[in-house]
Parts: structure tokens; sequence; C-alpha cells
């Protein structure tokens, strides 16, 4: 399983450094995960992309359709304050383990 954040998960419908990588894994390494605010936040990407001229009226249409049909194929997480603070928690838990393996 892999998590995609937003900016992750974008550069598979936008053309971005690292696009490449983020398409091979969502074609190859299992079921994409995602947080349920990714969907909305999706959209303003492509919204902000679209004003900002990186893409043509068609272009936006056609990635809205092409996410709308592949956001079903992936798995949504809830973010209950539960969820919010295990994530807390497994940040916390890595900075410390990355911190002390820098230390030595």
């Amino acid at each position: 399983m892999n998590y995609f954040d937003t900016s992750a998960f974008i550069k598979a419908f936008l053309v971005e450094a690292g696009t490449d990588k983020v398409q091979h894994l969502l074609l190859h390494d299992g079921i994409p995960t995602t947080a349920t605010i990714t969907y909305t936040e999706m959209y303003s990407g492509f919204s902000r992309t679209l004003r900002e001229g990186g893409l043509t009226a068609l272009q936006y249409e056609t990635i809205c359709k092409t996410f709308e049909s592949f956001w079903p194929s992936s798995l949504q997480i809830s973010l209950t304050p539960a969820v919010l603070k295990l994530s807390r928690d497994l940040i916390i838990r890595s900075e410390e383990h990355t911190s002390e393996l820098q230390s030595h």
C-alpha cells in the first residue's frame, strides 16, 4: 500500500517533477491510499493550474473527468480525530528515529 498526499497524487494528473514515479507506483504497487480531503484539494490544484495558464479549458475538463473515474479505485481514509492523532504520533516517532540515526 502506498499513501499519497495531494502533492504526490496530483502528479498522476498534471505533468510535474515526479510524475513518472507517481504514475509507476499507481500502476504497479496496488491500491493507492489517500485522505478524503485529497478529493477537494485535487480540484483546487486543477483549478489553480487552469487559472495560471497551465491548462486549457479542454485539458482541465479532461483531467477532471479522468480524476473522477480514477477516484473510486483509491482507498480513502477519513480524517477522524483518532486518525489525525495516529498520524501525528507516527510523524513524531519517525522524526525521533531519524534524529537517533543521525546522531550515531
